[in-house]
């Protein structure tokens, strides 16, 4: 899910919370992470940082990490894979991601629960639209349980290809 509001939908959202930062090592990335640094500094939000170097970094940073956070911002990591099958976080993980890396795994963009983007949606990304790439499974196979509330996704999906 795009944040189009960067203040209300991010920097208020962990205002009072602990984060964890988890960084590539790619100058845009220390240059954003500084940037940042310096914001939570004034206002004394708590994070810990955390450098990676690749996918197998970023995952044992998120296991190493995952009971003490709730809130992960990735700076320039993240954007172009499937997060939730790559990590398995808990339902209550939040994912902020600020990625300049191209193409946005279409997963992400579609999560509205989990994932927040923290990028340009009038960017040119090439995203597909909702019904080209996933169907909702409403067939009798469901316990009967989810409520018919209509106006958001499913949570179960599946992609066309699957």
């Amino acid at each position: 899910m795009f944040i189009t509001d960067l203040r209300k939908n991010f920097y208020d959202v962990v205002a009072n919370q602990r984060v964890a930062l988890l960084v590539a090592a790619d100058i845009d990335a220390l240059c954003a992470c500084k940037i940042l640094q310096a914001l939570f500094h004034c206002d004394q939000i708590q994070y810990t940082l955390v450098p990676v170097t690749g996918w197998q970094d970023l995952s044992t940073a998120f296991l190493e990490h995952k009971e003490q956070f709730r809130y992960f911002v990735l700076i320039n990591c993240g954007a172009n894979v499937d997060l939730l099958e790559m990590l398995q976080p808990d339902d209550d993980s939040i994912f902020f991601i600020c990625d300049t890396h191209r193409p946005v795994d279409v997963v992400n963009v579609y999560n509205d629960t989990q994932i927040k983007l923290l990028i340009k949606q009038d960017d040119d990304l090439g995203v597909p639209a909702y019904d080209d790439i996933f169907r909702d499974d409403e067939d009798g196979g469901d316990s009967g349980n989810e409520s018919d509330e209509g106006s958001e996704p499913s949570g179960k999906r599946r992609r066309f290809d699957e």
